[in-house]
């Protein structure tokens, strides 16, 4: 099979319209991330409670070029069957020139065809697609946008209808699928047989692209992700009296409120609840737009604490357990202290007076607040020091009778390679670690020319927090999409202490039954 030659992303060429589009898409796609965190938990910010589709792709999408891509429309008594199987070495990762290659198949033997179901559009995939048959002759790839009527669960209902055929597409987006389950029941390829290498020597967190293997297999490929930070305020500080000594952030004045240097845990949170004043004068977390009231924390202390509620493999869950009660006590504590924002519209904080403000970051130059300094900026992590993180892009599964299983892998390699992960269509933050310092520049550059920059921001700033960014990166390890359902209960039992004033252990002893009921049925 011949191959052309390495096309080169030339993304500032492509700035004009694409970087406009992945402007107006963060944006859209924040105000529905934000709605989630109030409205759902947050799972794209501040908790595991569902999202909604992300309607900003489609401003982004309309953008990209289909010209040389077959894309087609699937209803749910659709399933393409028309690959060929057979079984062929890829080559590594790579390649002279930073080119890919596939499965050397002697000419006639097979097409070399792969089909990729969405549940709607992603711009991402059509580039990828369109840049991946420029690069090699004779390979086609088809996009299928599955016809579900806005429904993730007909979705499920076609790609489990087409997995259990034996047939259907060589790739599905799993963004909103309980991918582990279908994994369980041997509808997916393990992606580790094909490119686990690739992902532990190339330059990946290995915390990150490990946080969504099940049983130790890894049956997606995380592509991007954003993930909440929390920043120290200084106007605050600089009203109460807090200083910022060389290497760690302390209040020295009125409070005496000492801040941990690094990253924030269960324990250093109850510690600064009990320094802080009590009467809604200083609060720990600003609430308002940021969407952090007690529900939301609540939700997110137990989502960075998920394996060890639910043991997914061995489809198991006990939230009957000390560390869910401290999580709640600790909530409450902070609640009643005036520290927070109440999820029954009550708000500390929020015009400006608390002493941390959640931002969600998905590049080093951008959250969505806008274009900030990162360098106060800290994780809140569990006790074994990671973080949750989230994915509201493209979350490809292989389909374990896959005509093309080798092809569909070497595809899924290109889109983790340096050229397409710097692509402005990729939603949020690469994971290819190579793309991140060209992404943020163009992201820089962009918000510099439409003068959204603060004063003060420059390129120095920009390099500093791509280092902080790059260091916050390492400690996420937390994948906040495990199971959207469990994640539902999780949101409503949560809601029902603080709204409906159930206890803690009622909540627990209720959660363990529904998840342990879900996840042996």
């Amino acid at each position: 099979m011949k191959k052309k030659n390495s096309l080169k992303l030339t993304v500032l060429k492509q700035t004009a319209i694409k970087l406009t589009a992945l402007k107006q898409t963060a944006i859209k796609l924040t105000a529905v991330l934000l709605a989630a965190a109030l409205t759902l938990g947050g799972c794209g910010m501040l908790g595991t409670a569902e999202p909604e589709t992300p309607s900003a792709e489609n401003a982004a999408s309309e953008n990209a070029s289909n010209e040389n891509m077959s894309t087609e429309t699937a209803s749910s008594e659709t399933a393409s069957s028309e690959n060929s199987a057979d079984d062929s070495q890829i080559s590594a990762f790579g390649g002279e020139n930073g080119e890919f290659a596939v499965p050397k198949v002697p000419e006639g033997e097979r097409p070399n065809e792969i089909v990729i179901s969405l549940e709607g559009e992603n711009s991402y995939v059509n580039e990828a697609a369109e840049k991946y048959m420029a690069l090699h002759d004779g390979v086609k790839i088809t996009v299928k946008q599955v016809d579900t009527q806005n429904s993730r669960d007909k979705y499920l209902q076609v790609v489990s209808t087409e997995l259990m055929s034996g047939s259907g597409a060589d790739i599905y987006d799993a963004i909103f699928l309980s991918y582990y389950k279908l994994a369980d029941s041997g509808m997916l390829a393990d992606f580790n047989e094909y490119i686990g290498e690739d992902v532990k020597n190339g330059s990946y967190s290995s915390a990150l692209m490990d946080a969504a293997l099940f049983g130790g297999k890894r049956y997606t490929a995380i592509l991007s992700y954003n993930f909440n930070a929390y920043e120290i305020d200084t106007a605050a500080a600089d009203e109460y009296g807090v200083t910022f000594p060389e290497g760690k952030i302390g209040v020295s004045d009125e409070y005496g409120v000492t801040i941990p240097d690094g990253n924030l845990k269960l324990s250093d949170l109850q510690n600064l609840s009990e320094q802080l004043p009590k009467d809604g004068s200083l609060a720990l977390f600003s609430g308002g737009g940021s969407g952090m009231n007690d529900l939301t924390l609540a939700d997110l202390l137990v989502a960075m604490n998920f394996n060890k509620f639910v043991d997914l493999p061995g489809k198991s869950a006990n939230f009957e357990t000390d560390l869910f009660y401290d999580v709640i006590n600790t909530v409450n504590r902070i609640a009643e202290n005036k520290q927070i924002g109440l999820a029954k519209n009550e708000d500390y904080g929020s015009d400006g007076k608390a002493l941390i403000h959640p931002y969600m970051l998905y590049t080093p130059a951008m959250s969505h607040n806008g274009t900030v300094d990162y360098k106060n900026m800290r994780l809140i992590v569990n006790d074994d020091g990671f973080a949750p993180f989230s994915c509201a892009s493209f979350l490809p599964v292989l389909n374990a009778n896959g005509k093309n299983k080798e092809l569909a892998a070497d595809f899924i390699k290109f889109m983790l390679s340096d050229e397409m992960q710097s692509s402005p269509s990729l939603l949020f933050c690469p994971v290819n670690k190579n793309a991140i310092n060209e992404i943020s520049h163009l992201s820089y550059e962009d918000s510099k020319s439409g003068g959204y920059l603060p004063e003060g921001f420059t390129e120095d700033t920009l390099g500093s927090n791509i280092a902080k960014f790059n260091e916050l990166s390492e400690n996420l390890g937390i994948f906040l999409y495990q199971e959207r359902y469990i994640n539902r209960l999780i949101w409503d039992e949560l809601s029902r202490i603080f709204s409906e004033g159930i206890t803690a252990q009622e909540a627990a002893a209720n959660l363990t039954g529904a998840v342990n009921l879900y996840l042996n049925e």
